[in-house]
């Protein structure tokens, strides 16, 4: 098992392997890429991680992978399929390697409460829940052809990872959080009254914002009931950064982790 280590204030220079880029917002990519001086760390094996990406800048996104391929074969996430099809002649020319990223992988069983709402069916329903779409025949040809060999995902116990490895795959997993949503509007822009495109270069952008359920909406009765400790349990780790809603988790020394090629620390 490999360890990389996601570049936010730590000293890379102690690292052999390095994870740059931003796995939800295509600004927060561009402007962190900018400011990275790959020449220096020649050396490190570099993962990089791209997000969703608006039509708009998906040309500027394209153009900094094209560049640094051009210098050192790299290993490239896609959370996007429209920038992982135009980086089909990267990858043919065996400039990157692809690898599917969080956003694309997320499954059912990503949600807090998943089992919650499985818990009323039989065990066959639950099992066919409980895997990840990339075992699919029509998802598997897309990846042979576009020679996609490894997947990152949230951690979780259990076989769902492990089905995966026994089909050939390479799986990769975060140490400290599970992500759960993403969001086209960026939460946090809205609530700090930030504004495209300075918003990223303030720090209030990439502050954490624990979230808390006070109220939720009672359907039967049309208005707001009270939680129970179960509904609370749900948003307990539950925390906003940007555009996304993550889970806080640490695997620490966990058993189940072994079942990963990569993890990757924060």
């Amino acid at each position: 098992m490999e360890v990389f280590n996601l570049v936010q204030g730590i000293q890379i220079e102690s690292c052999n392997n390095i994870v740059l880029g931003h796995e939800t917002c295509a600004n927060a990519f561009i402007s962190s890429m900018g400011t990275f001086n790959f020449d220096k760390f020649e050396q490190k094996n570099i993962r990089i991680v791209t997000p969703m990406v608006p039509q708009k800048l998906i040309d500027k996104i394209f153009n900094i992978i094209n560049e640094i391929a051009a210098k050192k074969k790299i290993k490239v996430v896609f959370n996007d399929v429209g920038l992982l099809y135009m980086c089909k002649n990267l990858i043919d020319n065996n400039k990157i390697n692809p690898v599917i990223g969080r956003i694309l992988t997320h499954s059912f069983f990503d949600c807090p409460w998943s089992s919650k709402i499985l818990e009323c069916e039989n065990n066959d329903v639950k099992s066919a829940f409980n895997q990840y779409f990339c075992l699919d025949h029509s998802k598997k040809k897309l990846f042979e052809e576009y020679n996609v060999k490894e997947f990152e995902l949230n951690y979780h116990k259990g076989d769902a990872a492990y089905n995966l490895k026994k089909n050939g795959f390479k799986v990769t997993t975060y140490n400290f959080n599970k992500l759960l949503s993403v969001g086209r509007i960026c939460f946090a822009a809205r609530f700090f009254q930030l504004y495209y495109p300075n918003c990223y270069n303030e720090n209030i952008c990439k502050r954490k914002v624990h979230l808390d359920v006070v109220k939720k909406w009672g359907k039967n009765r049309i208005i707001n009931d009270e939680i129970s400790s179960l509904d609370k349990a749900y948003f307990k780790n539950n925390y906003l950064i940007g555009n996304a809603v993550y889970e806080e988790i640490n695997i620490g020394q966990n058993t189940d982790v072994d079942l990963y090629d990569n993890v990757i620390l924060k």
